[in-house]
């Protein structure tokens, strides 16, 4: 009569055949959770946090009266709104207003601000040259409300450098969108000096629009009318 196989074979094979699968577990294990995450990043994960701009006003003597506004987007069509919405809380003649511009992260980034009202910027790229934050201030008299913005150049910037960059304003054909109502037609730029301060200028139809700029000191003061200009300056301590 014959044998029957012996049962240690069979033992021994289904031994093997665990450990195999065990081995084949282990590498897809390794393969899902570490190797492919390594080269293509998990699955899931947490968006990149919104960096805010820490803000703090540039004014080192206070403007007769100060406001928040926070804007829906940051397009020139929201931002304009908010503005406009804001001058309608008047003050007297030759007062200035500081006006804080944020949305739902915080304050808004100067270079982007400025370039959603006037296009012509983006070309200049002040982004480089300019710190994040800002401080904005409307200036009323009687002939309207002129917004105006103050900008800080970033450590080691040459201020000729920006300065010959900004000459790029001569051939912008739209800077409306930094006025609150038209300013009607501008004048090209020109030179101009206020006290011991280079400026340049573009004076609009309107009565009262000059669009102003000037570097001084690590300051870029923007305004929109040349009354403004000069009014705002003492807050800064010049």
């Amino acid at each position: 009569m014959s044998e029957l196989s012996p049962k240690k074979p069979i033992t021994k094979f289904l031994n093997t055949l665990l450990i195999g699968l065990v081995v084949v577990g282990g590498i897809g294990s390794l393969t899902y959770f570490v190797i492919l995450p390594t080269f293509f990043g998990a699955k899931t994960g947490t968006p990149a946090p919104v960096v805010s701009v820490k803000h703090s006003s540039f004014f080192v003597n206070p403007a007769a009266a100060s406001a928040e506004i926070k804007v829906p987007t940051l397009s020139a069509l929201d931002i304009t709104t908010s503005l406009q919405n804001e001058a309608f809380k008047q003050l007297a003649d030759q007062q200035i207003k500081e006006v804080v511009v944020s949305d739902k992260n915080g304050q808004v980034d100067f270079n982007k601000f400025l370039t959603a009202l006037a296009p012509a910027l983006s070309a200049i790229n002040l982004s480089s040259a300019l710190e994040s934050d800002f401080t904005g201030f409307m200036y009323y008299d009687s002939n309207g409300v002129w917004p105006g913005y103050v900008g800080k150049l970033k450590a080691n910037v040459d201020a000729n450098a920006v300065k010959q960059a900004l000459m790029q304003l001569s051939s912008a054909t739209n800077l409306d969108g930094l006025y609150l109502a038209s300013p009607g037609i501008f004048q090209p730029f020109k030179d101009g000096q206020y006290k011991n301060y280079a400026t340049r200028y573009s004076a609009g139809s309107k009565t009262g629009a000059s669009l102003n700029y000037a570097i001084i000191g690590d300051y870029l003061v923007i305004s929109t009318s040349f009354s403004g200009f000069k009014a705002v300056l003492p807050l800064l301590g010049l």
